[in-house]
């Protein structure tokens, strides 16, 4: 794997404007996400090593189905704790690198402690793995509600100012306004905030 630095998830400057008007209520009938607790209550009814460790890895990146089933062995780099995420977007493959959290790390190294360069890490198919998800998850829940799911508990334990731009780069969208959506379901949240700071 080439070297990379954390450098390139630095974020960039953003020009003013206003982000409240993002805000919204959503009601609980039209959630796309579930919670930290509900998620991990989930993963504990998995008996299959390998659903649990494809359902994790999506809880705990946010990355799209087609990148999980795409990462490659040689792609992951344990001594950095990063990864090198390819997708295909209007005919043309893009890549990212998107750190790995420290404990994925570790449950990644046994997961594929028998793995060759070049192996995939996660070999099914798009259709299996909504299979599996419906398997052990409400029904409404899909591959992708764990794209969601990741970013609502990251937007909830943001503290710093660029957490949104960070959010941005991890999920690879290419516009900011993207990721400005995941503010809509964080309205209660505002309180939490404002508590926080020193008048």
């Amino acid at each position: 794997m080439e070297n990379y630095e954390y450098s390139e998830l630095a974020p960039v400057i953003l020009e003013k404007q206003e982000l409240t008007n993002f805000i919204g209520i959503v009601s609980e009938d039209s959630r796309k996400y579930l919670d930290r607790e509900e998620i991990n209550n989930c993963l504990q009814t998995i008996n299959d090593p390998q659903h649990r460790m494809i359902c994790t890895f999506m809880w705990m990146t946010g990355l799209r189905v087609s990148e999980v089933i795409d990462l490659k062995f040689n792609n992951i780099d344990f001594t950095k704790s990063i990864m090198r995420v390819t997708w295909l977007k209007k005919r043309k493959r893009l890549e990212r690198i998107v750190p790995l959290h420290k404990n994925l790390v570790a449950l990644l190294r046994l997961y594929t402690s028998n793995m060759k360069y070049g192996d995939t890490v996660f070999p099914i198919s798009r259709q299996m793995v909504h299979k599996i998800v419906k398997r052990y998850f409400p029904k409404w829940f899909s591959s992708h509600s764990f794209r969601h799911s990741f970013s609502v508990n990251y937007l909830r334990q943001a503290d710093n100012p660029n957490d949104l731009v960070i959010l941005q780069k991890l999920l690879g969208h290419n516009n900011i306004q993207t990721t400005m959506e995941y503010l809509k379901v964080l309205p209660v949240d505002q309180k939490k905030q404002l508590d926080k700071i020193v008048f």
